[in-house]
């Protein structure tokens, strides 16, 4: 997971390792923007095993303006430095983080 720096500048790593869902989304704050890299696993309708890098753009409605507009721009950029990253979801509340909706959305 990754924050915005006090300067809205760069993307600044918050924590990292093998976290479930419950664990990633709970520390999403409810005034600011994060970036997430998750690795998402699933099966598809005929059972076949799915696995897709997803970068999750959280921008909650609480944060400033001016911490979405720096979040957009750190984005592109993020994305760009993340080769693998084969799925780019933005959300902006804790029911678009649900595992069917990940899945539905990267499907």
């Amino acid at each position: 997971m990754y924050r915005l720096s006090d300067t809205l500048e760069t993307a600044i790593p918050v924590c990292k390792g093998n976290l479930t869902t419950t664990n990633c989304w709970g520390p999403l704050p409810a005034a600011e923007t994060r970036f997430v890299v998750y690795d998402l696993v699933f099966a598809t309708a005929d059972w076949a095993r799915k696995d897709k890098l997803v970068l999750i753009s959280w921008c909650s409605e609480g944060a400033e303006a001016a911490q979405r507009i720096a979040h957009s721009t750190t984005r592109n950029k993020l994305r760009n430095l993340l080769d693998g990253s084969q799925v780019q979801v933005q959300t902006s509340n804790l029911s678009d983080l649900e595992y069917d909706e990940l899945v539905s959305r990267t499907s």
